[in-house]
């Protein structure tokens, strides 16, 4: 039976790096057995939305079908101790991921990296 399956995570494409891969290839592969999933990130302030935006679905796959990127909020890069760090901010960022999860009522909901500060 497919389930409904979301996402959160505040790094995925366009940024770079080993979270946004894995989130990636996690909702790939879960789509490809099958289930609706939806990446619930923020927009990426550094370049374009290569791969994903507001309601932009990623490829179909050899199962067909899409996985949705809904982006919430605004990520912004924060250099610290030589490293960087993503952090979610926006007005209203708790009551729009609220909003996402209670609208589409998913079956399971799993949370990488939260959208930070909610």
């Amino acid at each position: 039976m497919p389930l409904r399956i979301a996402i959160v995570s505040e790094a995925y494409h366009p940024a770079l790096g080993g979270v946004t891969e894995h989130v990636d290839a996690t909702a790939l592969a879960l789509r490809d057995r099958g289930h609706e999933v939806t990446v619930i990130t923020s927009r990426f302030a550094r370049g374009g939305d290569a791969r994903g935006g507001a309601g932009v679905a990623r490829g179909g796959g050899a199962r067909g079908g899409a996985v949705e990127v809904v982006r919430i909020g605004r990520n912004v890069v924060v250099p610290f101790n030589g490293a960087e760090s993503n952090v979610s901010v926006g007005f209203g960022l708790k009551r729009k991921l609220a909003a996402v999860l209670s609208e589409r009522n998913y079956d399971l909901v799993h949370v990488h990296c939260p959208l930070s500060p909610t």
